[in-house]
């Protein structure tokens, strides 16, 4: 390492999220390269919430309830069970594992519109342009995505659960000049639906007429792998193909998608709705292999009891009533995750 001064803002960002690509590039490179060496410490994986153009700092973290009501908000802090930390009324649960997670407070990118914050804070470079989602840069899932292309079979390195419609690069995903071998695996649609079943076959063309059909998640797997020893499909697929149909066919991520299998007192315990299944599959991913599983969390999928609340995070006052949206949106994000 090279031996030089640091400011204490330097220091804060090189620790924080935006620069979590560069970071983990590098240990992950350094653990490509010991291959099948034995290790005394457990491997590592990240699941990323990112919660669509964020929620607000100073209704949550840092209420500032000594300053003068139009700046500090409706909401009164509550203690945490670390003393010194106080967040919002709103967040009991989240109050009882503070002990668990950690707040940086100081960290900006200087970004004032979501395209340039979102590159930034997933690429941990500042972009070329400040409009767009396209990365010129690659982002952290797509690094990870690279280093761990030996990972161990079955699995991919690098998952995206978000709602339908969207592509990798409508949260600045995108891998840039990686290729798109190294982009997510996009899980589409609500897990917390009971007839969901793994929409994103779309990287095997030549399977996607037999996907219409709503078979049984076991029938659609022993389906396709009879296709395979039939037809060969694989032959013709890239390196991002084989991967997926390697984790989509492998018994692990059978398991992992069918959370059908999990206990439903752990699925109510997450919550019925979007965001904690969405969660709770992200987990489950983590289990069967995934390096770096990212959850896009937007509406909660619960009907709000008033009109003045929006589909994402990107409560402010232009969109909809900040404080009546936290009301319903808050609850729904925390009150059943509990470690």
């Amino acid at each position: 390492m090279h031996a030089h001064r640091s400011t204490r803002r330097r220091f804060l960002e090189v620790s924080s999220l935006s620069s979590m690509a560069l970071a983990s590039a590098e240990i992950m490179r350094a653990r490509s390269a010991l291959g099948s060496v034995p290790s005394s410490h457990p491997d590592t994986a990240v699941i990323l919430v990112w919660l669509t153009s964020g929620l607000s700092h100073i209704d949550t973290y840092d209420m500032k309830p000594n300053a003068p009501a139009e700046y500090r908000g409706d909401f009164r802090p509550i203690s945490t069970n670390v003393s010194g930390i106080d967040i919002c009324e709103l967040l009991p649960m989240h109050a009882r594992i503070a002990d668990r997670f950690s707040l940086v407070r100081s960290l900006t990118h200087g970004f004032g519109g979501h395209d340039g914050a979102h590159k930034r804070v997933l690429t941990g470079r500042v972009p070329k342009t400040p409009t767009g989602f396209v990365n010129d840069t690659p982002g952290v899932g797509s690094i990870v995505s690279k280093i761990r292309t030996n990972a161990r079979p079955g699995t991919l390195a690098f998952t995206s659960g978000q709602r339908s419609g969207t592509n990798v690069d409508a949260y600045s995903q995108g891998s840039a000049w990686l290729g798109n071998s190294y982009t997510p695996f996009l899980v589409l649609g609500d897990p917390s639906q009971e007839n969901w079943s793994i929409p994103n076959l779309s990287v095997l063309p030549e399977l996607q007429p037999r996907l219409h059909a709503r078979w049984a998640l076991r029938a659609r797997f022993d389906r396709l792998r009879r296709e395979v020893d039939q037809r060969g499909l694989l032959k013709s697929s890239d390196r991002f193909q084989q991967k997926a149909f390697d984790l989509l066919t492998s018994e692990e991520a059978r398991k992992a998608f069918d959370l059908s299998l999990e206990d439903p007192i752990l699925r109510d315990r997450y919550g019925r709705n979007p965001y904690g299944q969405q969660a709770l599959l992200a987990r489950r991913l983590i289990e069967a292999g995934t390096s770096f599983a990212n959850v896009v969390m937007e509406h909660p999928g619960i009907k709000s009891p008033k009109n003045n609340v929006v589909y994402n995070w990107d409560c402010h006052a232009v969109n909809c009533h900040v404080f009546d949206d936290a009301r319903w949106r808050l609850p729904l994000s925390t009150r059943r995750f509990r470690l």
